[in-house]
């Protein structure tokens, strides 16, 4: 017998196991059960239940069953479904039938289990569905329910310590991010904690968290108190217009006629990816909605989504190269001279760096050889190399050497040259042994984040505007990551913003970029890990694009884009609203 048969009410939380066909022939499981629908939304304590289940995946075969009422609709409301405090009890004591029997392991989750149970009875005193914010209600469940575990209540009278203990926690978590904002060189996001917990604090108390909220969104962006930006709301409005024009471009770049041949086995019948142009006429010109344009580019044809699939495989190659080099470095200890000796595996990361090099190749620095052991590499796989082993250093993939890097070339060499250290990762430089005044000042800055993928960004579509004859596909690649860096932007908001579950938003982006489903997870984890820093690089790029076009209109005629592209890299990665300022200060 399969062991999600035996499935208690608990369990009505989960999805049913894949493997599993069985579904009652009596009862109705529920997605949700009452408390859950009025206190978690966006599904988040299912995931968490779930994880508790798989530690001990038998254990469900010890826990007494109780058949699910089939009327809990959705409709219906909280008034009007059973008392969830008697549901919990029956729970409660089927969990400790089962603990007389079971071994340690189990008995530990078992206990673990009672507590979140014990939980969800005391939810309809914390009012959970009459909080502010209420799609934030699962993110503030969740929240909620960690901080119980640590602190147990078992009787009703505790509540209002629980409460109080709850809005110190809030209080010192404020207090903490304010510090941490006036610590130079620091970009600390808002916690997660606070993003769970700041609903359930006193009302007055409440608005204050909300307007640090939105200070902490500004920071995450870039932007300083006197942007146009200035609400959530106007940002999710600048993305959503946004979304369906990166599409636009895009579809319109894959259609536009090839001057060389399309690589071999992109596209199965002659003419491919050249679609017919008044269909894309009709998706510039025509009024449509976000909800319409974006249905008309998911019933695109097959050839369509084979080729954005292999430019993204192309475009993942700096990914899957800092696994590949931190393997190698792991094998091979730079102490006796043969730092990547093993050259022969590095075969397929050669082929995706020879795309990358032509792409890349009139921005690329002239010399590499402050890198250890960079001789050692292809030509063209010497670029690539350098920004590896800086993002291996950044993100502690590796215990790779701390860069010593000559001031003197920094200050001497193009701001061009360094253009291609954003795009593969030049966070690393702040891990360098001299003083930071040695630095360049782009440099001592370029902590701020979303600033080097929105560089990145940027620099894809400067290429394109000053080489508009190059292979189409080198700039379907950049509008396709272009798309993706908004997609992952409208993510961000939909979490927490709009209460989206991790399954939700795993769909949404999924349907929206073309990367590898474990990437997207990590994605949406990662958003919800650091609320706000998904918009980053987004809106950084249309406010470098808002800053280029100020200076455009103030100059007129003696507008010139590598002056600005100059001028914008020694000015560096400060808030968008100086970096405006700073340059008009330097382009008179």
């Amino acid at each position: 017998m399969h062991f999600c048969r035996p499935i208690v009410p608990i369990l009505a939380l989960l999805p049913l196991c894949p493997g599993c066909s069985w579904r009652s022939q009596n009862a109705t499981v529920p997605a949700r059960l009452p408390g859950i629908r009025a206190a978690d939304p966006n599904g988040l304590a299912e995931e968490l239940f779930a994880e508790r289940m798989d530690r001990v995946p038998r254990l469900a075969d010890k826990i007494t069953t109780r058949p699910a009422r089939s009327d809990w609709g959705q409709e219906q409301e909280w008034t009007e479904r059973p008392a969830f405090g008697q549901l919990g009890g029956i729970r409660i004591g089927s969990i400790d039938q089962a603990l007389s029997t079971a071994d340690d392991q189990e008995r530990e989750t078992l206990q673990r289990i009672r507590a979140e149970l014990r939980f969800e009875a005391l939810e309809p005193a914390l009012t959970l569905d009459r909080a502010p914010l209420g799609p934030m209600r699962g993110l503030l469940r969740i929240g909620l329910l960690h901080l119980y575990l640590d602190h147990p209540l078992e009787s009703g009278p505790d509540l209002e310590a629980f409460r109080a203990r709850l809005e110190a926690l809030t209080v010192w978590t404020l207090q903490a991010a304010e510090r941490s904002k006036h610590v130079k060189g620091t970009q600390t996001p808002l916690p997660s904690t606070l993003m769970s917990l700041r609903a359930m604090a006193s009302p007055a108390l409440a608005e204050v968290i909300l307007e640090r909220v939105a200070q902490e969104a500004r920071m995450a962006v870039d932007l300083t108190p006197s942007s146009r930006l200035q609400s959530m709301g106007e940002i999710e409005t600048l993305l959503r217009v946004s979304l369906p024009a990166a599409a636009t471009d895009l579809l319109a770049a894959l259609e536009a006629p090839h001057r060389s041949q399309p690589r071999r086995g992109l596209v199965r019948q002659p003419g491919g990816l050249r679609l017919h142009r008044e269909r894309v006429k009709q998706l510039v010109s025509a009024d449509l909605t976000v909800t319409e344009i974006e249905a008309r580019l998911r019933t695109q044809s097959r050839e369509l989504e084979e080729a954005l699939l292999k430019i993204t495989t192309s475009i993942n190659y700096i990914g899957d190269g800092l696994d590949l080099l931190a393997q190698l470095r792991d094998q091979h200890d730079d102490s006796v001279g043969h730092p990547l000796a093993d050259l022969d595996r590095l075969e397929l990361l050669t082929q995706r760096a020879d795309l990358a090099f032509k792409i890349l190749g009139p921005l690329l620095p002239a010399d590499l050889g402050e890198l250890p052991g960079v001789n050692r590499l292809p030509l063209c796989l010497r670029p690539l190399a350098d920004g590896l082993l800086r993002q291996n250093a950044h993100h502690g993939r590796a215990r790779a050497r701390r860069l010593m890097l000559d001031p003197a070339r920094l200050h001497a060499a193009s701001m061009d040259s360094f253009a291609v250290s954003w795009i593969l990762g030049t966070k690393a430089l702040s891990y360098c042994d001299q003083p930071t005044s040695d630095l360049p000042r782009w440099l001592r800055h370029a902590q701020w984040p979303g600033w080097d993928d929105a560089m990145g960004l940027y620099l894809a579509r400067l290429h394109d505007e000053l080489k508009p004859g190059r292979d189409p596909w080198h700039r379907a690649a950049g509008l396709g990551l272009e798309l993706e860096c908004v997609a992952r932007g409208l993510t961000d908001l939909g979490l927490h913003l709009h209460g989206w579950s991790r399954a939700e938003a795993i769909k949404f982006l999924q349907a929206r970029c073309m990367a590898q489903p474990s990437r997207v997870e990590l994605w949406v984890d990662d958003c919800l890990d650091r609320p706000g820093l998904a918009l980053a690089a987004p809106l950084s790029l249309q406010e470098i694009l808002a800053a280029r076009a100020d200076v455009r209109r103030f100059r007129g005629v003696a507008f010139d884009l590598l002056t600005f592209h100059r001028a914008l890299l020694e000015v560096g990665p400060l808030p968008v609203d100086l970096t405006r300022e700073e340059i008009l200060r330097r382009l008179p």
